[in-house]
């Protein structure tokens, strides 16, 4: 009787306040190669009697998750970024998600986590932990997984390319008015967390003043001009 290979791979769960935790996980060949979402979450400081410091996801996005994400694009079939902010449900966390297979997921996670200033941040407070989840049960991983389960199977297929173009202009929009990024790990935080506080108020500005007519007339017309619901009794056109 032959046996199928088996490739005994790590699969990073890891936080940076308490150091890496390793799980083995062994898997036959044709699961190897099969993509799965994975997720690396930055849980972000938010102090007290204050709303969230919703800025610091474009220091992360730019600075942290970007230059892996430039490098890796050939390992990862779809992506997006997620922004949340719930004191009581979760806190402020920003999450990288990507649809990777078991061989190149673990390794993208270790780079995302492995950043000299995103080990400085931890230090400094700003961000609180950084961790990497998912990408071990390929049943659990359509491209659909992490869709809104109450969407049609059709949207809820189809959706993570819609999100993923929104977030590569989020994130292009980012990187223009940011400017070259932190080239040093000894770069002043203060100054780096002032200068994305500006770049994010510039990103929202475009949002506000633009993304009306760039992003929402334009998705509409895409669809026909055909109205959308946005409430029980409501519908528009963009």
């Amino acid at each position: 009787m032959r046996l199928t290979p088996i490739l005994t791979l790590t699969i990073v769960l890891a936080t940076m306040v308490s150091g890496c935790a390793v799980r083995e996980t062994t898997l036959p060949d044709h699961e190897i190669d099969a993509p799965r979402w994975w997720r690396v979450r930055y849980l972000m400081h938010w102090p007290e009697d204050s709303g969230p410091l919703l800025y610091r996801d474009t220091l992360i996005a730019n600075e942290i998750v970007a230059p892996v994400l430039e490098t890796e694009r050939d390992a990862i079939v779809a992506w997006r970024m997620h922004r949340r902010a719930h004191r009581e449900t979760g806190g402020h966390a920003f999450s990288f998600l990507y649809y990777s297979n078991a061989a190149d997921g673990p390794r993208i996670a270790r780079e995302l986590m492995e950043s000299p200033l995103l080990e400085r941040l931890l230090a400094a407070g700003v961000v609180e932990r950084a961790w990497s989840e998912w990408g071990r049960a390929i049943e659990d991983s359509p491209i659909e997984a992490t869709s809104d389960p109450s969407w049609s199977p059709a949207m809820a297929r189809h959706w993570p390319w819609f999100i993923m173009g929104v977030s590569e202009t989020w994130l292009r929009l980012i990187a223009d008015f940011a400017g070259p990024r932190a080239t040093s790990a000894d770069v002043n935080l203060e100054a780096l967390d002032e200068r994305y506080l500006r770049v994010s108020e510039a990103v929202t500005e475009r949002w506000a003043g633009e993304g009306g007519h760039a992003f929402l007339h334009h998705l509409n017309a895409v669809f026909g001009y055909a109205p959308v619901q946005t409430g029980p009794d409501e519908w528009q056109r963009f």
